[in-house]
């Protein structure tokens, strides 16, 4: 396809993208949200499982993604559109303020909203005739109506973000997509109490991962990243996930502290510079012994501290739609401790393969399941290994796309 000098100017699109475009003609693209870029630089969740999705489908999909510094490749870096504009809010919009902003608009971050206009240009251009919209309610209120255009639109709604949109503004909402991908069903039943029956099709979709990077063949030389070897009297708790307040990792640190067993919380994710990634320095610093950063690593090593961990902590104390973590956990054989948030429970069993925290704002709760955890230990791991290879079946990167393609055929 002969792009446009705007379209260049706006869009980053290299000779291996043009190549895939001109040959494969795709008719289904996702449009990722503006917080990171394919392929994620900090770990979020959400960009892996677009890649997954784009990889294993049986369609060609296209990726629309805000173009971010030092791009990495990936698998799928030939069908990655880069958005190159600043994303950025008008005078108006600007002075409006953020409570404002919302009411006019439904959602406060409008810088996303000229993202989304160009996005949808192109997309006509290249005749795309299913979208994927990931996650995010300032995607939406762009995108046309459904009885003012071709463009199927697919909504994959990770977090319960349309909990927290007014009733009139989600009803306008509804009016633009075609279909909800829900990561859980508690996610559909926590909106629809709020909101009423959806207006639109919905399907639950659990997250799926690539089984080939996480399987239990990691090296010793590996296991070395947290100094641990086969040091049996130390049991591993595992954190796998970004550094922010909401997914509870500070109660979790100061839970681990207070407790009686021999326990190492190893945390992987990333450490910026931030107030709060330095108050866990300081609580890492302060507790050697049993608080380890191990920093952000790449998915490929990931399985190695799977392999080691004893148990994966989910303290999620926000909201959330299914932790890729949850399913990461349970295809490597590995029982659970975590919250009640989200589709985790759908998948976990309680006091089988998992123990909930009661309340992760309460340290104490924290360390009460752990507790509870290290108690059962061998029942819960051996639960948990013999439900890998069920759980291997239903939550691969593969499934998890052939259910897509399912979505889109409806709509080709």
């Amino acid at each position: 396809m002969n792009f446009s000098t705007r379209d260049l100017e706006l869009f980053f699109v290299n000779a291996e993208v043009s190549q895939f475009i001109d040959a494969m003609r795709p008719k289904v693209a996702i449009i990722a949200p503006s917080l990171d870029t394919v392929p994620s630089r900090s770990g979020h969740a959400i960009y892996s499982l677009i890649e997954d999705i784009a990889y294993h489908s049986h369609y060609p999909i296209l990726i629309f993604s805000i173009c971010g510094n030092n791009l990495i490749s990936s698998k799928v870096s030939d069908r990655i559109v880069y958005y190159k504009r600043p994303l950025a809010k008008n005078y108006i919009q600007k002075i409006m303020g953020h409570r404002l902003r919302k009411l006019v608009y439904g959602v406060s971050r409008v810088e996303d909203f000229q993202y989304t206009a160009d996005v949808l240009q192109l997309c006509y251009k290249l005749n795309i005739k299913c979208l994927v919209v990931e996650d995010s309610n300032s995607l939406l209120p762009k995108l046309p109506s459904i009885f003012k255009r071709g463009l199927k639109t697919v909504l994959h709604q990770h977090a319960i973000a349309p909990f927290y949109v007014s009733k009139f503004r989600w009803r306008f909402f509804q009016k633009k997509i075609d279909e909800i991908v829900f990561v859980g069903q508690s996610s559909q039943s926590k909106i629809e109490v709020r909101h009423g029956k959806l207006k639109v099709k919905t399907k639950v979709i659990y997250n799926g991962v690539d089984l080939g990077m996480y399987q239990d063949s990691a090296s010793s030389g590996e296991l070395l990243s947290f100094k641990l070897k086969d040091d049996s009297d130390v049991k591993v708790l595992l954190y796998v996930g970004r550094l922010i307040k909401e997914k509870g990792i500070m109660e979790l640190c100061e839970a681990v502290i207070i407790l009686k067993s021999n326990a190492l919380l190893v945390v992987v994710g990333e450490v910026g510079s931030d107030p709060f990634s330095m108050q866990l320095q300081n609580a890492a610093k302060s507790n050697p012994e049993r608080i380890y950063l191990a920093g952000l690593i790449p998915q490929e090593s990931i399985a190695s501290y799977y392999q080691r961990a004893d148990f994966v902590i989910i303290p999620s104390v926000g909201d959330e739609g299914l932790p890729k973590v949850v399913t990461e956990a349970l295809v490597m054989g590995r029982p659970v401790i975590a919250s009640n948030r989200g589709g985790i429970w759908e998948l976990v069993n309680i006091n089988i393969n998992g123990i909930r925290i009661e309340d992760p704002i309460d340290k104490d709760s924290i360390a009460d399941a752990i507790d509870r955890g290290l108690k059962s230990e061998n029942s819960l791991k051996q639960s948990a290994v013999a439900k890998r290879e069920y759980y291997r079946g239903i939550l691969s990167a593969e499934r998890m796309a052939n259910e897509f393609d399912m979505v889109f055929e409806k709509y080709l």
